[in-house]
Parts: structure tokens; sequence; C-alpha cells
């Protein structure tokens, strides 16, 4: 497939849907080629739920600046919702939005 000499010193991964196999294929082949937003890292940032994972992780080097995850739930059925925005006791603003989300392109255009 490869040569002795990696093609390239790195390897930007736009789609994950896309060669996600070629890419997998050239890192074990050359260790040392680096992948740049592999596909995994793509799949993780569009889940709303595990993309804020990292928010809870920073450190703050100093003042009195704090980072929060904000309050979440994730409902399955839409009918719910009424009853858990009670049950919580959320407060307007709150936002319901999908858990998965699509960050193409398309869905950019109006």
């Amino acid at each position: 497939m490869w040569g002795v000499t990696p093609p390239t010193d790195s390897c930007w991964q736009q789609d994950s849907n896309l060669g996600n196999n070629q890419v997998q294929q050239l890192s074990l082949h050359y260790p040392n080629v680096v992948v740049i937003d592999p596909s995994e890292a793509i799949d993780h940032l569009h889940n709303c739920v595990s993309m804020l994972d990292v928010v809870t992780s920073m450190k703050i080097p100093q003042g009195n600046q704090t980072f929060k995850v904000p309050n979440q739930r994730v409902l399955e059925e839409s009918e719910n919702l009424l009853d858990l925005i009670e049950e919580i006791g959320f407060k307007f603003l709150f936002l319901a939005k999908p858990v998965l989300v699509d960050g193409g392109v398309d869905r950019r255009q109006y």
C-alpha cells in the first residue's frame, strides 16, 4: 500500500465517514505520522454530553474564575420534558436539543 518512507508527516482527517480504515492503516504502518483530528475525537465532539467532559478536567491557573458543566439531562421521550422541568426545578432559560449533533457544512446553510 505505501512504501518504506511515509507519504507525509501528518494527516488531517476531516470527515470521519471517509477513509477511516485508510487512516488507521497509515497510523499502524507509520506510527510517527501524526493524525490530526482523528475520527474518535470528532465523534466525541458530536455528542452534546461528552463534548463537555473536558471542562471538568480544566485547571484554572489563577484568580477566582470557574468553569462548570451546565446542568444537563438526557430524555428518551419528549413527553417527559415538562415533568422533568418541574422535578429538577429548571428555570428559564433552558435549551432542549438533540444529544447527537451534526456539525456538517449543510447544517449551517440558511
